[in-house]
């Protein structure tokens, strides 16, 4: 019985001594080693649009591992049998450059796998020929955007004959360490800071658009400004808010819109219409976040824009000749201070440019005063109104 209980006993120890053995397995002084963190292949050009015989070397990276083994495999475009790439499609040599073949057709579209073996990871760039590129325009050409919020950039590439290309990939780059972009032109923000967009296809002369990306915001400007800010009566004014932040870059956001009912209406994109009551002030408001601001708005008389034709107007004459210095003011209807005024000259005659409406024309010399009615169904139409004074 002594012999049984020993062995039991000794049973029981081993198997603690084993239990406790496998918990410091487990914990953070021992055991497998920890797999290897996970490593972005990145490659360069990350697509390419390749004329006939033209070559491009790709340059392929991953972080964090010192010896990097790649290789490079290319993908047949769909319809070319593998004894006919060489000829068809192009070349692709074991240190990654590709070379279009001389008779590559514009339009077919392959792919080159990059692969690290070290860490197994891999990448697919897009590869299609292109016809001889002449020129490339990207849009917008130039941006400014908040931290966090995107701008979409389009491209148009155009062959010799100034017609565009439309089968192509883009290669993009961005620089500044400002953001990042996608295959499709999405830009979006990350690091506060001044850089370029670069958009290249095929052989021709990379494009770069300078993009500014704001940080966080500290004031807030309304454009065009004034102090008041001055508007003729009855026209339209299109209105923008810009935020800034410390360094004082800059961009243009969608701010709330408000004006005071006694100037005139704004719509939520900032359109501003005066009313043609001259001489009427108000406040005009915009608001982004927590920014806010309110600069003082007021209509005065309207003035012809510069080259514009004037679609009002007429000659005065008195006993029988040109009337000169005669005062010709034009009223909007129900409104007792004039839209727009003027002086007739030696040969008698005046011009207003006013916006659609109905007016009252009225004719001023001395004593002698005549009035009239014009009515304008819109900007475009001209009216001619003459005046006999007595």
């Amino acid at each position: 019985m002594k012999n049984l209980w020993r062995s039991l006993a000794s049973l029981a120890a081993s198997i603690l001594a084993l239990a406790l053995l496998a918990a410091c397995g487990s914990g953070g002084g021992g055991g497998s080693t920890p797999p290897p963190p996970s490593s972005k292949l990145v490659v360069v050009p990350s697509a390419v649009s390749v004329e006939a015989e033209q070559t491009v070397r790709l340059q392929a990276s991953v972080a964090g591992v010192t010896d990097p083994v790649f290789t490079y495999t290319l993908q047949a475009p769909a319809g070319v049998a593998a004894t006919d790439v060489a000829t068809r499609f192009g070349v692709l040599s074991p240190n990654g450059s590709f070379t279009a073949a001389a008779n590559a057709r514009p339009g077919l579209r392959g792919s080159i796998v990059v692969r690290e073996t070290r860490r197994n990871v891999s990448a697919t760039v897009p590869v299609v020929i292109v016809p001889f590129v002449k020129q490339v325009v990207v849009t917008p050409t130039s941006a400014s955007v908040l931290a966090g919020q995107t701008q979409t950039f389009t491209v148009v590439p155009f062959d010799i004959n100034g017609n565009p290309i439309p089968d192509f990939v883009v290669d993009w780059r961005v620089t500044g360490g400002i953001g990042t972009i996608t295959p499709a032109g999405l830009f979006t923000g990350t690091n506060a800071g001044s850089g370029t967009v670069t958009a290249k296809i095929g052989d021709a002369a990379a494009v770069s658009v300078p993009v500014t990306v704001v940080g966080s915001v500290v004031g807030l400007a309304i454009q065009p400004a004034g102090n008041p800010i001055l508007v003729e009566a009855g026209v339209r004014r299109q209105f923008r808010a810009v935020v800034r932040d410390a360094a004082g870059r800059e961009t243009e956001v969608k701010a709330t819109w408000t004006v005071s009912e006694a100037v005139g209406t704004i719509s939520a994109a900032g359109l501003f219409t005066a009313t043609k009551t001259v001489g009427a002030t108000g406040t005009l408001t915009a608001t982004y976040q927590t920014q806010k601001l309110s600069l003082p708005i007021r209509i005065v008389p309207l003035v012809p824009p510069p080259g514009l034709p004037a679609n009002v107007k007429g000659r005065v004459d008195q006993g029988g000749q040109p009337a000169s210095n005669v005062k010709v003011e034009a009223f909007a209807s129900g409104q007792t201070t004039a839209t727009a005024s003027g002086t007739t000259g030696s040969d008698g005659e005046y011009y207003f440019w006013l916006p659609a409406g109905s007016y009252e024309i009225v004719a001023t010399k001395g004593s002698a005063v005549v009035k009239r009615v014009a009515n304008l169904l819109s900007a475009d139409d001209v009216r001619v109104v003459n005046f006999v004074l007595p």
